[in-house]
C-alpha cells in the first residue's frame, strides 16, 4: 500500500509540473474554494463514525486515493488553468471579486461539490440514482447546447479542419495503415500509425467515416464522443477500479465553418478545373476561416500545396510558401516551382504576395475574391497550360492511395507526382 501511495502521489505531482504554463505554480488565493467541500465531506465523515464501526466504509484504498486526490486538487489550483489547452475552459474565476460571486467553472464545482456530497451519501442503497440522473441530464443539456450552437455544421477552428481531412482519407485508405496521398504538395506518404487520435475513432465510427459524408456526421460524433462516451468510459473504469464518485464538465462549441469559407470553397470547387493544383502563397495559420486548410482538398475536389497546411512546427516545415529555396531565385524560382508542380491557382490573404502577383499581369490574373472579417483573401489564375505531364498526354484522376492514368497513346508517361518507395502500377506498365 505504501508503494502504491508514492507511486500516486509522485504521479500527480509530475503531471503538476510537466502541465505548468507561466507564472506561479499556484493560485493561493483559490484554496478558499475548498472550504465548502472540505466541509461537506468532514460534516459526512463525522456522520459516519456516529453510525458506529459498521457504517464506516472499508479504508483499505484510502492512502493512495487521497494522494490522487491530493494531485487533482493541487492541478486544478495550479497553473495550467491558465493555458489556452486546459480542457476546462473558464475555470479560472475572472478577477478577484470573482472569487466570492461563484463566477468561473472552479467556484461553481466547488459548490456544487459541497451540496452534492450529503444527496449523494444519504439516499438508501440506490443513492447513485443520484449521480446517474445528474450525469444524464448534463448530458442531454451539453448535447442540446451543441446543436444550438453548431446546428451539427463541422466545427472548423483550429485543428478540426486537419482531423476532419484526416478522417476523410482515412475511410478511403483503411485497412491500409501508411498510404499515399496525392492531395497535398504533390503527393506525400501519410501513416495513421503515427497520425494523432485518429485510430480509435477512426475506427469505432468507421462505417460513418465511410458512408456518410465527414462534414456531416463529424460534430455529432465528436460530441457523442465527448459529452456522452468518454464520460461513461471513466465512470465504468472508476468502477472497476473500486471509485464511486465522477464529475463531468462539458466546455463551449467552437466556431463551426463560415459562410466565407463555404463560399470560397464553392468557387474553388466550381470555378477551377481539375488539371491543376492550388497554392496558397505564404503562411496559412489560421487565416482562412480561424483553421487549418488541410480539409480544403475534401471540400473542392482539387488537389492543393502550402507550407503550414496542417500547422507543422516551423521546426519541421517553412511555414512560408513556396518554399525557401524557390523563393530566393526570385521571380524565376517561383515560375519554375509552378510549372513543376502544375499550379494554376494562387490563393492568398497577404499583401505582400498580392502585390507581388498584381505587378506580373502578364503571368497572373486576379479572379475573385472574399472577405472574412479584416482578411480578403484573394485568388489569382496563373496564365499558362497545365499538363499534369512532363511527358506524355491523356488524363490524370486521383484519390487516397490511387492515381489513375489514361494516356492518349501508348508510350512512356512522366506524370508532376513526388515519387515514394513503394508506389506501384498494374496492368502491365512498367
Amino acid at each position: 500500500m505504501k508503494a502504491l501511495t508514492v507511486t500516486a502521489a509522485a504521479s500527480g505531482a509530475a503531471v503538476i509540473l510537466v502541465t505548468h504554463a507561466r507564472g506561479r505554480l499556484f493560485h493561493p488565493a483559490w484554496v478558499i474554494h475548498l472550504v465548502l467541500p472540505l466541509a461537506a465531506a468532514g460534516a459526512a465523515w463525522a456522520v459516519d463514525r456516529k453510525r458506529g464501526p459498521a457504517a464506516v466504509r472499508d479504508d483499505s484504498g484510502a492512502l493512495p486515493a487521497a494522494a490522487l486526490l491530493l494531485a487533482m486538487v493541487l492541478y486544478l489550483l495550479s497553473s495550467a488553468t491558465a493555458d489556452s489547452h486546459f480542457f476546462l475552459s473558464g475555470w479560472a474565476p475572472p478577477d478577484a471579486a470573482g472569487l466570492f460571486r461563484f463566477q468561473g467553472g472552479l467556484a461553481r464545482a466547488a459548490l456544487a461539490t459541497a451540496l452534492l456530497t450529503p444527496l449523494c451519501l444519504y439516499c438508501g442503497r440506490r443513492r447513485w440514482l443520484v449521480p446517474l440522473a445528474i450525469m444524464l441530464a448534463l448530458q442531454w443539456v451539453t448535447l442540446r447546447e451543441l446543436y444550438l450552437a453548431t446546428e451539427w455544421l463541422p466545427l472548423y477552428r483550429d485543428d478540426h479542419p486537419s482531423f476532419m481531412y484526416r478522417f476523410w482519407s482515412y475511410a478511403r485508405s483503411f485497412p491500409a495503415l501508411i498510404y499515399y496521398d496525392p492531395f497535398w504538395n504533390g503527393g506525400k506518404v501519410g501513416s495513421y500509425l503515427v497520425a494523432s487520435g485518429i485510430m480509435p475513432m477512426g475506427l469505432l465510427f468507421y462505417p460513418f467515416w465511410r458512408l456518410l459524408p465527414t462534414l456531416s456526421v463529424y460534430t455529432p460524433i465528436i460530441g457523442f464522443s465527448f459529452i456522452v462516451l468518454l464520460p461513461w468510459t471513466a465512470v465504468l473504469s472508476a468502477r472497476l477500479a473500486g471509485a464511486g464518485h465522477y464529475r463531468h464538465f462539458a466546455g463551449a462549441p467552437d466556431a463551426t465553418i463560415s459562410p466565407v469559407m463555404q463560399e470560397a470553397a464553392s468557387w474553388l470547387r466550381e470555378m477551377t478545373d481539375d488539371g491543376s493544383r492550388v497554392l496558397f502563397a505564404g503562411k496559412t495559420l489560421h487565416g482562412y476561416g480561424a483553421g487549418h486548410v488541410a480539409l480544403l482538398p475534401a471540400l473542392t475536389g482539387r488537389e492543393m500545396m502550402a507550407g503550414d497546411y496542417y500547422a507543422f512546427s516551423p521546426k519541421l516545415v517553412d511555414h512560408e510558401y513556396p518554399p525557401s529555396q524557390w523563393r530566393s531565385r526570385g521571380h524565376k524560382g517561383i515560375r519554375e516551382f509552378i510549372d513543376l508542380f502544375n499550379v494554376g491557382y494562387v490563393v492568398t490573404y497577404h499583401d505582400t504576395w498580392k502585390k507581388y502577383l498584381r505587378r506580373r499581369t502578364e503571368y497572373y490574373e486576379e479572379m475573385a475574391s472574399f472577405m472574412q472579417k479584416t482578411l480578403e483573401i484573394t485568388v489569382f489564375r496563373v496564365r499558362r497550360e497545365r499538363p499534369f505531364f512532363f511527358a506524355g498526354r491523356g488524363t490524370v484522376r486521383s484519390g487516397i492511395n490511387r492515381i489513375e492514368v489514361r494516356p492518349d497513346s501508348p508510350g512512356e508517361v512522366v506524370l508532376k507526382y513526388r515519387w515514394e518507395e513503394g508506389l506501384s502500377a498494374g496492368g502491365g506498365v512498367e
